[in-house]
């Protein structure tokens, strides 16, 4: 028996930790393609901070890929179990199938446990940390926007070029500032200026000393050129802001869905959704439901390990297809339509009549009651 105990444990074990290396891997590279390659391709970022950057991202990564891991991973080892007939094999001797599948159980479990470890302490605050690795870059050299002897045009409206950059310090500005159609409809030249990154405002502060700006006139004179008019400034203070190259880098404050469980627990004392809106009972009881909606929420994730497992195990003996890749599309289709539902029940979480801190459970439910009727049904088999 503790032979067959470690074959299985083994079997499945083995194509689990390949199947969330797999879809970690997958989800992390769909992170980095859509915002870090495209930082190193063009010089802002180097390959050891990409890195440093994307490994803020795991903890979030892998509450995804943990239940779609552990769903491939039971489906193939099973698939692959009831192909060769050693399930068969092994009730023939008179081991009934839940002892067979008894270290699957065990290791859903434990998974189940490191679930919720991730989900209710690590993942929440990840995506935060990601998106503030940025907000820490370039607040310590703001000068990776700006490369020297190169037309920039990163900036939505404005074309930059300066002749040399020293830490902060930059010398022989030009900015063009374009209009809606393209055309320029203010040149400025400064002799040299500072470069600084602004919270407040997540804009890049241009503070241009020594120079002049000419602003073109939509009027033509006799030549057909337009009128210009040029002043001259001492100091001058350009805000460029970068939201539309990386989106907002970290919101002003953490929402429900940035915070772990300790900081869950402290926010239904104090945590309100307008801080507007004057405080009334329902109101508190409103706010405070939708922090139970988002802690119930993170734990019922967890608990889909499970619920999943369950479904794996009678979809991977009744296929009795030991092909990766057939396993692999069926866990896909299941996973996306658990991922669905779950998405879905979310959308009540305004509901709070609805009782959302509930309905976000109904998909496991669903799936374990589905799940336990086809084991059943194959035990007896």
């Amino acid at each position: 028996m503790r032979i067959f105990f470690k074959h299985v444990a083994k079997e499945t074990i083995t194509a689990c930790f390949l199947s969330i290396a797999l879809f970690v891997i997958v989800l992390i590279s769909g992170n980095a393609a859509r915002g870090v390659l495209e930082w190193i391709a063009s010089g802002r970022l180097s390959l050891f901070e990409s890195v440093k950057i994307m490994a803020t991202i795991v903890p979030s990564v892998i509450s995804y890929a943990l239940p779609l891991g552990i769903l491939t991973g039971v489906l193939v080892s099973v698939g692959k179990l009831s192909s060769s007939n050693e399930i068969l094999a092994m009730k023939s001797i008179g081991i009934s199938l839940y002892r067979i599948l008894l270290p699957i159980f065990l290791f859903a479990a434990f998974s189940t446990g490191v679930s919720c470890l991730i989900n209710l302490y690590y993942a929440p605050s990840s995506l935060y940390e990601y998106r503030a690795s940025f907000k820490k870059i370039l607040r310590n050299s703001p000068t990776r926007f700006i490369k020297a002897h190169e037309f920039i045009n990163w900036f939505p409206g404005y074309v930059i070029y300066v002749d040399s950059i020293s830490s902060s310090t930059l010398t022989g500005f030009k900015i063009w500032q374009l209009s809606e159609a393209g055309t320029v409809d203010v040149y400025i030249t400064a002799a040299n200026g500072t470069i600084s990154y602004d919270d407040n405002s997540n804009a890049i502060t241009l503070a241009l000393v020594n120079g002049s700006g000419e602003h073109f006139n939509k009027k033509s004179n006799e030549d057909g050129k337009p009128f210009s008019d040029i002043i001259f400034f001492n100091e001058l203070s350009i805000a460029l802001p970068i939201t539309e190259i990386m989106g907002k880098i970290n919101p002003p404050e953490k929402k429900l869905r940035h915070m772990n469980i300790n900081e869950l627990l402290q926010a239904r004392k104090y945590w309100h959704q307008s801080e507007a809106a004057p405080l009334t009972e329902a109101s508190i009881k409103h706010d405070r439901q939708l922090v139970d909606t988002n802690i119930s929420s993170n734990i019922a994730m967890s608990f889909g390990v499970l619920a999943l497992t369950l479904v794996a195990i009678p979809l991977g003996i009744r296929t009795k297809r030991s092909d990766t890749s057939i396993n692999t599309a069926i866990a896909l289709i299941l996973a996306l339509g658990y991922y669905f539902s779950m998405v879905m029940f979310s959308w009540f979480g305004d509901k709070t009549h609805l009782h959302p801190e509930i309905l976000v459970w109904l998909p496991n439910i669903s799936l374990a009651v589905f799940g336990v009727k086809m084991l059943r049904r194959s035990a007896r088999y």
